[in-house]
């Protein structure tokens, strides 16, 4: 019997080591597996806070400056038709609201820029088409304020500012904040954290002892 015990000896201790061997495999896999998506949690969490910190943020703080020059400008202004148009017209601007115009264009000339540089932090296939508009806009009231188009008004009268352009800079800011929301979630409760939570308050609550 104690022989035969013995001759198993080894045959056990190989079992063993494949064992532990597997084991191991199988927890370095699902280490690595479980840091591949953490890095790419990572990498979506900088992308969106690019997007909102380059971009969407600043482009819906000036499209608020924008709304607010242009409704102090068109308040002396009654029901005359809107901007570009009157532009085109042939309508002059002095004193104040030629002061305020100015500054409004020079907020357009700012978001057109933005629009222009980092389209590359774009992806909703909706706003695209509605940025491009309110670029070709911005470009058009130049133009008629400088005097290099004029009249014609019927050519130019589906070029005025998209209305929609603000509630989707919204929506779209919305959106990615709530993926932020999500990622971090998911972050505060993935298993690689709560195992390195557990291992520091395992090492605090030893602390804790060694101090008493």
């Amino acid at each position: 019997m104690r022989d035969a015990v013995k001759d198993l000896g080894p045959t056990f201790i190989s079992f063993l080591a494949v064992l532990v061997s597997l084991v191991s495999t199988r927890l370095v896999s699902e280490f690595n597996r479980r840091s591949l998506v953490q890095k790419q949690q990572d990498d979506e969490r900088k992308e969106i806070y690019k997007k909102l910190n380059e971009f969407y943020g600043p482009f819906q703080q000036l499209l608020g400056k924008s709304f607010e020059l242009y409704q102090i400008f068109n308040r002396s202004r009654g029901g005359s038709p809107r901007t570009l148009i009157a532009l085109l017209e042939g309508q002059s601007f002095d004193g104040n609201d030629k002061v305020l115009l100015e500054q409004i264009l020079k907020v357009t000339d700012k978001m057109e820029e933005m629009i222009l540089t980092k389209s590359g932090l774009i992806d909703d296939g909706e706003l695209k088409p509605v940025l491009q508009r309110a670029s070709t806009h911005f470009t058009l009231i130049h133009l008629a304020y400088e005097g290099q188009i004029i009249g014609q008004t019927e050519r130019f009268e589906g070029h005025v500012f998209p209305k929609e352009l603000a509630p989707k800079i919204e929506s779209e800011i919305e959106r990615l904040k709530k993926r932020l929301d999500e990622l971090n979630t998911e972050v505060y409760r993935s298993p690689l954290v709560q195992f390195f939570r557990k291992v520091f308050r395992i090492e605090q609550r030893k602390t804790l002892r060694s101090n008493y």
